[in-house]
């Protein structure tokens, strides 16, 4: 593994921030780190960044342990939501920054070279004499993925990249954000309180909740088996009954005796579709894609089936 996190505790006044945490990152794949609000995922990241002192564990990367590494040693680098770009630097000009640092200065027409490569990669061919200022969230943040993979980072570290932007260009990015990483062949650690964000961007999943981490592995294995309700929840499955977490939508109607008993509560239209809503005693309200089908009136009792396609087993 590259990065080894392996009982990594950090304290504020005494008062844990992270617990025990441990997890591994293989090279050239991404992990996202998942969590509310005060969980502990940002510190979990300030922590391999070695801006948060270890109260207890390790840090290794590539089998050497960072402890007593400074931050600008590691060869990792860091992006933040804000992208912190120089807002009177061209764009070619904010890419370029980190390779005009003492010890990573280039030929001048090699830094041009790797600028030109990177805005190419990020999608910004032919921006390179804008300012920051004349462009968009969604653009602004691709520069400042174009600056932190300049240097080649061991280790990209992005905190919470485009929980800036509105959903439907947040959505739209992170596929992006994917396919440079990958095409880049970067190692990546990403924090985000976003679900989609997580599946969009990541091949390895780690959920945190209340300063630890409770579940990591592949984003197939961490979905199909949730470690408990809490996390399920997590991972955006609204339904728990039974043993088996059921995402919002992953209901058919039921042909025969089989499945839920429910009353019809009448249709409400979605982005994918019209979808039947179905009150279930002592579960709640379900929604039941139609596909086309006729709606049942409004008040008639239906019975209904998770899909097994949107089902999880706890």
């Amino acid at each position: 593994m590259t990065l080894v996190l392996d009982g990594v505790t950090v304290a504020y006044d005494g008062v844990p921030a992270l617990r025990d945490a441990s997890l591994e990152l293989p090279r050239g794949e991404v992990l996202a780190v998942l969590g509310p609000s005060g969980s502990g995922k940002s510190t979990l990241l300030r922590a391999v960044a070695g801006l948060e002192p270890l109260a207890a564990g390790t840090v290794t990367f590539d089998g050497a342990d960072l402890a007593g590494v400074p931050v600008h040693r590691r060869g990792f680098a860091l992006m933040f939501q804000d992208g912190q770009l120089f807002g009177h630097l061209s764009v070619a000009r904010n890419v370029a920054y980190p390779l005009r640092l003492p010890g990573r200065r280039r030929a001048r027409a090699a830094t041009r070279a790797r600028v030109a490569e990177l805005l190419e990669l990020v999608g910004l061919g032919g921006y390179a004499d804008r300012l920051p200022g004349t462009l968009s969230g969604g653009e602004r943040q691709r520069v400042a993925l174009a600056r932190a993979l300049a240097c080649d980072p061991r280790l990209l570290l992005l905190d919470e990249p485009l929980s800036a932007l509105d959903r439907g260009l947040r959505e739209r990015l992170a596929g992006d954000v994917r396919r440079i990483l990958v095409e880049a062949g970067t190692t990546a650690l990403l924090v985000t309180h976003d679900v989609d964000e997580a599946y969009a961007v990541a091949d390895r999943l780690a959920l945190v909740r209340d300063a630890a981490v409770v579940q990591s592995g592949t984003v197939a294995v961490v979905d199909a088996a949730p470690v408990d309700e809490r996390a399920a929840r997590q991972l955006g499955y609204a339904h728990v009954l039974d043993g088996r977490a059921v995402r919002r939508g992953a209901w058919r109607l039921a042909p025969g005796p089989d499945g839920l008993e429910g009353e019809s509560a009448g249709v409400v239209r979605t982005g994918v579709g019209p979808r039947l809503r179905v009150v279930v005693a002592g579960t709640g309200e379900l929604e039941v894609p139609l596909a086309g089908a006729p709606a049942p009136p409004v008040g008639a009792r239906v019975r209904v089936v998770p899909d097994p396609e949107g089902v999880a087993y706890l």
